[in-house]
């Protein structure tokens, strides 16, 4: 299983407001792929210019597959966004458990 996190800071909460149709339109997207478990976008509360991506995927290579698919719509919009600061890290994980 691969879960993947990721952090985007823009410059302005408003920013993350006019991407907000393409980050909808991709999470729709990327649930429906293959080997998708969890596909989610959310605005850190309390700082409204970090939005989080959370993914889990089924295997690495389902997940090698996905980033595969174009989206050109996703990647268009994307460029055209005030980043400041970006990361997203892939990590391998070997079970999971439900943490009350």
């Amino acid at each position: 299983m691969m879960i993947v996190c990721g952090k985007i800071e823009v410059g302005a909460a408003e920013d993350i407001t006019r991407l907000e149709t393409a980050l909808k339109a991709r999470m729709e997207r990327s649930r429906k792929d293959a080997g998708c478990l969890a596909y989610s976008f959310a605005v850190e509360l309390g700082a409204p210019t970090v939005l989080h991506i959370i993914e889990k995927w089924e295997s690495e290579e389902l997940l090698n597959a996905h980033l595969q698919v174009p989206d050109e719509a996703f990647t268009k919009i994307m460029a055209t966004a005030n980043i400041k600061a970006a990361s997203v890290i892939g990590y391998t994980v070997s079970g999971e458990r439900v943490l009350r």
